[in-house]
């Protein structure tokens, strides 16, 4: 079992953050195609496999994928000396280098946890000099997966075969910090008497991504490999499912999307957030429609900038970074700036110059082994001034970590803990401080947290009184498997399914499951149609009921209520008074084609 996972490990003495007061902006694009690649009719993720037979006293054992890993870390290494010399120095000047979603993916789809680590870890010996002390490096993103563990009589043990929980996440990081010692953490190399160089983990922010999307993973019948297939997939949701919550970072690790560097406050979407309005739809944007940030960032594979979802206040920027192409483009990257320009909300700012990355030999064979359209180009954008009166906290000195002796700072092995949103347990004692011990909404509403041996965590969820375990979402795609009977009543009824009768029955709860959960209900598989509803709701004490509550009495008699029970994860009862509130759309059922299974409608025994 690994001994802990730690995003961003830290130590010694915390010292202040003197911030640099900038006057302008370049934003650098490095795009790359990051989707994966075709083999014959099938897909893979492009990657240089594990090294499966080295020796357990190698140092590099526990690092599943180096060698992918190391070439990936060489090419963001050729390519930020490239842009650096490029461009050169200018005062007062703040470069944004960005890559795209899934830079670091690996040939498996997902890298393990002590993977992720070392990732991190080789990115700091890349940007830890002086010379980067005007850089903001958004390094892609970064997918790390989390095997299911079963507690036997001493020790915990990994269960390869279930599915994992995956975490697709954002590392920014400003340059020039002190490394820490490899050997012992808590050691600190560099001089500490020079208040701008402290370290990495001060300098960095975290953001998750929270909406997956279809095309994040190749599905099973798609991939060509055992690898990881969508099917598999835990995506974890984010911490408060209740809308509108805050996006502001409360500790710089905790997932949320809105944070300050120097002064400047950053706004950043992976991918399918942005469509999805993760910004235009939290508290702060709601609470301040002229804008709620000074730079939005995009980095994606299989996005462009909408206009709907800018946050930015007037003079402000988007900045897109895109890593999925077609036929005839590899990926693209995009610069708006707000403004009231000939009439048009916002400005296109085109790149001042690309180059492209080129390589020659050994290192070019591996290009292709770990990218599928080779090493990219460098979109390089014009100087731009930065928004005046950008800052609430322009020149502030302070740390991202205050000292707080409450905080634990040891975990004990076998006391599994939160940290940064995921499950850990230690083998050992190991110190955590000052790392976050807590969920980025602490002490919140909807409960606390707990642990369950071989089933990890877990959240206590009440709906009215009844204790659930697990959370509905109120934003997610659903599915029901439904009769000819059902689809030939809904045409007759111009698409309203509140008077469709389903085995006689025209009041009870229409029944729909999320496809990413547990539940599916295998006696519905051969029904010839499927529904799909993009299901919204606003508010999950008002909206849902549990089917153990006191206070249910059957599902006619709850139409304006969502329906839930605890043995069926996933699973959602609608009331018949909201269905209509969400467009179905009709679809054949295929699976019943390649079984050779007609049209015709088959009846279930089950009544759902």
């Amino acid at each position: 079992m690994d001994s802990a996972l730690i995003l961003l490990q830290t130590g010694g003495k915390i010292m202040p953050y003197t911030h640099v007061q900038y006057t302008h902006i370049r934003f650098i694009a490095y795009c790359i195609y990051t989707a994966p690649d075709k083999s014959g009719n099938k897909k893979i993720y492009k990657g240089i496999p594990p090294q499966k037979h080295r020796k357990k006293e190698d140092i590099d054992a526990r690092i599943n994928e180096k060698e992918d890993i190391d070439a990936r870390i060489n090419l963001v290494g050729k390519a930020i000396e490239k842009a650096e010399k490029t461009l050169g120095a200018e005062e007062k000047t703040l470069n944004i280098f960005m890559m795209p979603e899934f830079f670091f993916r690996g040939s498996t789809g997902a890298y393990e946890m002590n993977d992720v680590q070392y990732i991190i870890s080789e990115l700091h010996k890349l940007v830890h000099e002086e010379k980067w002390k005007d850089w903001l490096f958004v390094f892609g993103t970064i997918v790390g997966k989390s095997y299911k563990t079963e507690y036997t009589k001493d020790k915990v043990e990994i269960v390869p075969e279930a599915n994992l929980e995956v975490y697709n996440f954002t590392l920014v990081q400003k340059g020039y910090f002190i490394l820490g010692d490899e050997k012992d953490p808590q050691k600190i190399k560099g001089d500490e008497k020079d208040p701008q160089k402290i370290t990495a983990s001060e300098k960095a922010h975290v953001v998750i991504k929270e909406f997956m999307s279809g095309i994040d993973f190749i599905e099973k019948a798609n991939i060509s490999n055992d690898n990881l297939s969508l099917d598999r997939v835990i995506h974890m949701d984010r911490t408060n499912l209740l809308r509108p919550t805050t996006e502001k970072q409360a500790i710089s690790y905790d997932g949320s999307s809105i944070f300050t560097i120097d002064g400047i406050k950053f706004g950043l979407e992976v991918c399918l957030d942005h469509s999805q309005k993760r910004l235009a739809n939290s508290r702060e944007a709601i609470d301040n429609q002229s804008g709620i940030v000074d730079i939005q960032l995009i980095p994606s594979c299989g996005m462009t900038i909408m206009q709907d979802a800018i946050v930015v206040r007037n003079g402000g920027y988007i900045f897109n970074c895109d890593g999925l192409g077609d036929n005839k483009i590899n990926f693209h990257s995009t610069l708006f700036k707000k403004c009231d320009s000939n009439g048009k909300p916002y400005s296109s700012i085109n790149a001042l110059q690309k180059e492209e990355l080129q390589f020659e030999g050994k290192f070019k064979g591996i290009i292709e082994e770990i990218y599928a359209r080779g090493a990219g180009e460098l979109h390089i954008y014009p100087r731009q001034e930065l928004p005046q009166k950008y800052s609430e906290a322009k020149g502030a000195s302070l740390s991202l970590f205050s000292y707080s002796p409450s905080h634990l700072t040891t975990a004990l092995s076998n006391e599994p803990i939160l940290i940064n949103r995921m499950k850990v347990i230690f083998d050992r004692s190991v110190s955590v401080y000052p790392v976050s011990l807590q969920s980025k909404i602490t002490s919140t509403q909807l409960g606390n947290f707990y642990f369950s041996y071989g089933q990890g965590w877990k959240k206590k969820f009440k709906i009215g009184d009844q204790e659930m375990g697990w959370q509905p979402k109120i934003n997610c795609q659903l599915i029901r498997y439904a009769t000819a009977e059902e689809k030939e009543q809904l045409d007759r009824s111009n698409g309203e399914y509140k008077e469709v009768s389903h085995h006689g029955h025209a009041r009870s709860a229409v029944w729909f499951f999320d496809p990413t959960e547990k539940y599916e209900p295998d006696f519905a598989k051969d029904r010839p149609c499927i529904f799909t509803i993009e299901f919204k709701v606003d508010d999950i004490p008002a909206r849902f009921i549990s089917s153990e509550d006191p206070n249910f009495e059957g599902e006619a008699m709850h139409p304006d209520q969502v329906i839930v029970k605890n043995n069926e994860i996933g699973a959602y009862g609608i009331g018949r008074n909201l269905i209509d509130n969400f467009r179905i759309n009709i679809e054949y059922n295929q699976s019943l084609k390649e079984k050779g299974v007609t049209k015709k409608s088959r009846n279930s025994r089950k009544k759902r």
